[in-house]
């Protein structure tokens, strides 16, 4: 929490290794999922039947939700809930001042993905030197792995590189089924994949990363350890730059939802996109916590019992509001709006007409949530202090 902050778009040292490793051809531990054929076409190769990364799945942080997707391609997959629990992200509520949509993205301030790695079992690397970068790309592609990028295809969000021809290379990104590429005719590549047009995309030094390199995996108890760290971590996060975090990012949020009915329109698909996100955050975190309740026993289990149910209930508190079909609407396809509509004329509401007392009872579910999420904090140090004892 000591570093100096950051301009946008630069990472943190550790996201790029000052030594790069050479790739680890036929690496030991690494076990492809045989359902996911590698094919070659166009003088490349690619990586068939990668599923569509989609908003409103309950997968809706990017970076946790592409890294899921390799997992699984990789055959040895790790639940979304499992990777927001252990990087912390469950706990997490970053919100910049001017309500940007990438203010979910958790590289605009800390990230342990040191416990990512013990997580799945790889360390996820970067390369410095752009022609090794695009030379490694490809070998991976060849051997099926995936590549974690952001901003390969639209705005910066974290997305996936599946494979690659003479001219470019392609794959998934959030915003295939969503606004604003659902609504562009672009040119499908082999497989049924996109071009990503904006190759190697954002920071491709820190963020274009390889899982070519194998470690050792941690004890879930270990890792839930940390994971209860960094729930007080991230809540105590302190402000970088215009990026705002725990009580403070809450509270911005409840200053918006209190503007004026002829104000409301401008930020409203922002607004309902952080909604989704904090819900989508606060239920992970309860799927997690849940499970890893088997690990432990007595006074413990029942504090941890109790935690992942506060969690749970400021999701479900979100939801009594604004249902969740309603909360990823910034991103909405022209299928979505009419459905919307369509819910509109039975009653529903659509992200332009948030009623403001829809906004009023989101607030007051936020100011709730704010006390809900202080007992937590208590809980979970007095958890960590028996944990030592």
């Amino acid at each position: 929490m000591r570093e100096p902050i950051k301009k946008p778009g630069q990472a943190p040292e550790s996201y790029s290794p000052k030594d790069m490793p050479e790739i680890l051809k036929l690496a030991e531990g690494i076990h492809l999922n045989k359902k996911y054929e590698v094919k070659t076409a166009n003088g490349g190769s690619y990586i068939d039947g990668v599923p569509p990364l989609e908003w409103g799945k309950w997968r809706d942080n990017t970076y946790c939700g592409c890294i899921a997707a390799v997992t699984e391609i990789l055959g040895d997959p790790v639940s979304y809930e499992t990777l927001m629990g252990v990087s912390g992200i469950c706990y997490r509520i970053g919100i910049k001042t001017c309500l940007d949509p990438s203010s979910e993205i958790p590289q605009n301030g800390q990230v342990w993905d040191d416990q990512i790695h013990a997580a799945i079992g790889y360390e996820m690397v970067a390369i410095m030197d752009g022609r090794r970068r695009g030379k490694r790309v490809r070998e991976n592609l060849d051997a099926g792995r995936p590549v974690l990028g952001m901003g390969l295809f639209a705005d910066p969000e974290w997305e996936i590189l599946t494979g690659y021809d003479e001219n470019a290379f392609f794959g998934r990104s959030y915003f295939h089924t969503q606004t604003p590429l659902s609504r562009q005719p672009l040119p499908y590549m082999p497989g049924g994949y996109l071009r990503a047009e904006n190759y190697p995309g954002v920071h491709p030094r820190g963020f274009l990363r390889f899982f070519d390199r194998p470690c050792e995996k941690a004890e879930p108890l270990q890792l839930l350890k940390k994971s209860l760290e960094l729930c007080l971590a991230y809540w105590n996060h302190e402000a970088r730059a215009d990026n705002r975090f725990g009580e403070a990012a809450y509270r911005l949020l409840m200053e918006k939802l209190a503007i004026s009915d002829s104000l409301w329109k401008e930020d409203c698909g922002c607004m309902h996109y952080h909604a989704g996100c904090l819900a989508d955050a606060r239920r992970a975190a309860s799927v997690y916590l849940r499970g890893a309740c088997a690990l432990l026993h007595g006074a413990q289990r029942e504090r941890l019992l109790k935690i992942a149910g506060a969690y749970r209930s400021i999701a479900d508190d979100i939801l009594s509001a604004t249902p969740y079909e309603l909360l990823n609407m910034a991103w909405a396809s022209q299928g979505e709006m009419a459905l919307q509509g369509e819910m509109a004329s039975h009653g529903g509401s659509t992200p332009e007409t948030w009623s403001s007392e829809t906004r009023q009872s989101l607030a007051a579910a936020l100011a709730r949530a704010v006390e809900t999420e202080k007992q937590i904090q208590g809980d979970v140090k007095e958890m960590l202090k028996d944990w030592e004892a």
